[in-house]
């Protein structure tokens, strides 16, 4: 998500912004890239017909050592960010793993529900000048 003109933020829910659904794959290859083996990734990803390029860097800056870039969406990270990413993309790895089974049988009524998929909103921040 970004500021618009009249400094109000996008707003996904009114279809604006950015939204992608990374697959299993895309995040371990992501997670790859904090341990600078690759130092980047970069992928094109396709969800409803619809292809939106990914990239990752792991960058020499110090004070934004990661950038990621979600088609015309650039977000640099601090360290820290970076931190919570990694640790986030982790935890959404061991749940996808854990919940392969996209369909859990409810023992209530006996029939089979959908699970939601996990989505990852990120928003990018700008600078007064």
């Amino acid at each position: 998500m970004r500021k618009k003109r009249d400094g109000k933020w996008e707003k996904t829910s009114q279809g604006e912004g950015k939204t992608i659904r990374l697959s299993l794959e895309e995040m371990v290859s992501v997670k790859k890239v904090f341990k600078k083996c690759p130092s980047s990734w970069k992928s094109v990803h396709k969800y409803k017909e619809e292809m939106t390029s990914i990239e990752f860097v792991s960058r020499e800056n110090k004070s934004l050592p990661y950038l990621l870039k979600i088609g015309t969406y650039p977000k640099p990270f601090t360290f820290s960010q970076g931190e919570i990413f990694r640790m986030l993309l982790e935890h959404l790895i061991i749940e996808k793993i854990e919940n392969l089974n996209t369909f859990k049988k409810s023992t209530k009524t006996n029939e089979f529900k959908s699970t939601p998929q996990n989505i990852l909103y990120v928003k990018e921040e700008t600078t007064k000048t």
